[in-house]
């Protein structure tokens, strides 16, 4: 048994350091002999040294392994890519990049890189948002309520790829709100052909188009993506969808009960963003401008909610009537203190490294993916804690041109984030797309070999890992708070690369396969598809906890956040693996499922409920005297009466507290006290003040 597990240990050995072939086969080749000679089980010998040997010809012998394992795999790859729908395979193959979302899908993050990378200041909301593309501040839009990310989209698709002469027609008015610009909901608003149009100058290609869409609003310019055909190829056949700017006072053109229409508008190409050379591109331009405007907007939007939401529900909570008891106090109010404080410290984390990465040029479709999500989920519970205090408020800003329901674009970003961010599959993408047999075959080999020594590394460090809780492992931060949270995240990181390798290969798998598509079949193949969204949620709460240990960094490690960076990994990680286990149930095989359960959870998961103390840390801050005097300050005039309120609290518990104290009643009032000359009238009068500013503030709705 002695030399079967040293065989073994040889093995996760060379799994975690992955030395080249050579040296792996003779290491692997020697452990094996000696268990061989010593080990006294000659079956289990024989049956190790035949999988040795089997492996050692396949991967030791680059043409055999081409010809018998590489070649059919990219037969199948192909297959399965074919089955993708074309938009995701469009948005898979945009030179786009990857950002911090692959490194943990790695399972190996580069802490050091990220944690040393120069800071950004956090946005406020009397700075103007930045038009998209690194404009000046003063070019920049006002983020307010009625922005709109469709509008910044639009903004930056002219900016990116607009002609010289486009900019210079609108992109000025439209950055300093002298043209109203609005879109439409729907992914195409009609289509269109490239005809031969005659005038006193001759005969020209221009464009015909057939529009019938909705309208989010009237506006000054639509923008708008229509599919554009050249049957008679007088551009030289180009079609695809394109991209539009329409003047609302375009001849033909009609705006009636909220739906633009057209029957036959001919325009001129300058109508198409980017001209001529853009048509077929509407499509992979708007993805990109898009994201980038939601990765702008979206983030700053919920900082500002949650900060405003917090400051009531903890003022609301701190304020209270004249001989009666604070709700703060109470056990129940101080969960719900907790949980808002950490949900609003996760919004200023997410929003500073959303800024931070767009900042360092890093692909904007992740930090779009999970801001949208992060922050949907967060309002909920925001409202829901808010609610549990007795502030009412209702939802944050939801862009009400969405081209689809939130949960069927949530399932298509992180589609697009989990399988963009997997090196091994862009490598194997990349590999599909080559047009040279030879070499397709060859860099499909070489991603293949990368993708199976990845999976077994993820494998054992997430075995490891999960075993000794991190604790033998050295990681970067200035203090034991940082450690842990760096050391849970990247134990996180290594469960979810190795489900990433799993459920992403049996996705491929499944879409490969030649077996008839029955009922039950599809309705398997649409439970795996779901995978990725599990993915995308697992790597978002590791990219939010990430967020939160930056930020502490950034701010020089304060000795009161370290709750709230604790609280924020905490509830991060927890959801993370409420993710990976819904991925790994939904694995086909049920042995696999147990198998890579074990490797992910090998002591189990970690612990259901926040920690009781981290809470009370967290609601005794929020509750501070000078926190929210300093908090309803920068909310300005829509939070006077809170103040004024919170005021006349500080100023009469001293007066208050002189009254309980000789108080022996079951109830007391402020006319009794004044009747038994407990206080004088002056006191009577602060009390009455003091009742009347609670009031004022108590049952109303949060400050808009």
């Amino acid at each position: 048994m002695f030399w079967l597990l040293l065989a073994l240990i040889a093995a996760a050995l060379l799994a975690w350091w992955r030395p080249g072939g050579r040296v792996a086969a003779a290491v692997y080749g020697l452990a094996l002999l000696l268990f061989g000679l010593f080990g006294g089980m000659p079956l289990l010998f024989a049956l190790l040294a035949a999988l040795w040997l089997a492996a050692l010809l396949l991967f030791g012998l680059a043409p055999l392994r081409q010809e018998w394992l590489a070649r059919p795999l990219l037969a199948r790859f192909r297959r399965a890519l074919a089955r993708l729908d074309a938009g995701l395979l469009a948005q898979l193959l945009a030179p786009s990049g990857s950002g911090w979302e692959a490194e943990l899908l790695s399972g190996r993050p580069d802490w050091s890189g990220f944690l040393s990378a120069a800071k950004t200041s956090p946005s406020t909301k009397s700075d103007p948002l930045p038009a998209p593309g690194g404009a000046a501040a003063d070019d920049g839009i006002e983020a307010n309520a009625e922005t709109s990310p469709s509008v910044l989209a639009w903004i930056e698709l002219l900016r990116r790829h607009g002609t010289p002469a486009q900019q210079r027609r609108w992109l000025a008015p439209l950055l300093r709100g002298e043209c109203r610009l609005a879109g439409s909901p729907q992914a195409l608003a009609g289509d269109g052909e490239v005809i031969a149009l005659e005038d006193e100058t001759g005969t020209r290609p221009a464009l015909r188009l057939r529009l019938d869409a909705p309208l989010a609003a009237t506006a000054d310019l639509y923008g708008l993506r229509v599919w554009l055909q050249d049957p008679r190829r007088l551009i030289g056949g180009r079609g695809g969808p394109s991209a539009v700017l329409l003047p609302a006072d375009t001849p033909g053109l009609r705006v009636e009960a909220g739906v633009l229409g057209a029957a036959e508008l001919c325009v001129d190409f300058e109508a198409v963003i980017g001209g001529i050379e853009s048509i077929g591109l509407g499509h992979t331009h708007w993805n990109e401008a898009q994201a980038l405007a939601m990765a702008t907007l979206v983030p700053r939007r919920h900082e500002e909610f949650a900060r405003r939401i917090q400051t009531v529900a903890a003022a609301r909570a701190r304020i209270h009537a004249p001989l009666s008891v604070a709700t703060g106090t109470q056990p129940a109010a101080q969960q719900a203190l907790a949980l808002l404080a950490a949900r609003a410290g996760a919004a200023q984390a997410m929003a500073a490294l959303a800024a931070h990465l767009l900042s360092r040029g890093e692909p904007p479709q992740a930090v779009a993916a999970f801001a949208a999500s992060l922050a949907a989920e967060q309002r909920a519970q925001l409202v829901a804690a808010a609610a549990a205090l007795g502030v009412r408020a209702g939802t944050a800003h939801a862009d009400d041109e969405a081209e689809t329901p939130p949960c069927l674009a949530r399932a298509e970003r992180y589609t697009v984030v989990v399988l963009r961010g997997h090196r091994a599959f862009v490598r194997a993408l990349a590999a599909a797309h080559e047009t040279n047999a030879a070499q397709a075959l060859e860099r499909f080999d070489a991603a293949l070999r990368e993708h199976l020594g990845h999976l077994a590394h993820t494998a054992v460090r997430a075995l490891v890992l999960g075993l000794s809780r991190s604790v033998f492992f050295t990681f970067p931060g200035r203090d034991a708070a940082q450690r842990a949270a760096i050391r849970r995240i990247d134990r996180a990181s290594a469960a979810l690369a190795f489900a990433a390798d799993l459920a992403l290969g049996r996705l491929a798998l499944d879409l490969a396969s030649r077996r008839p598509r029955t009922a039950a079949r599809a309705r398997r193949a649409a439970a795996r598809l779901s995978l990725t969204t599990g993915l995308g949620d697992a790597t978002a709460q590791l990219w939010l906890a990430s967020a939160a240990l930056k930020r502490h960094v950034d701010r020089g490690a304060p000795a009161e956040e370290r709750a709230l960076l604790t609280r924020i990994c905490d509830d991060a990680c927890r959801a993370a693996e409420d993710a990976l286990d819904g991925v790994l149930r939904e694995l086909a095989s049920p042995w696999l499922a147990r198998v890579a359960r074990w490797l992910v959870f090998p002591l189990g998961r970690g612990p259901r409920q926040p920690d009781a103390a981290t809470d009370r840390r967290l609601a005794q801050a929020s509750l501070e005297a000078e926190r929210l005097r300093a908090q309803l300050r920068a909310a300005g005039p829509r939070c006077a009466a809170l103040a004024q309120a919170l005021e006349a609290t500080l100023a009469g518990e001293a007066l208050e507290a002189r009254l309980v104290a000789h108080n022996t009643a079951p109830r007391l009032s402020i006319a009794d006290a004044l009747a038994a000359r407990r206080i004088d009238a002056a006191g009577a009068q602060q009390l009455e003040r003091w009742l009347a500013a609670v009031r004022a503030v108590q049952g109303s709705a949060l400050p808009d």
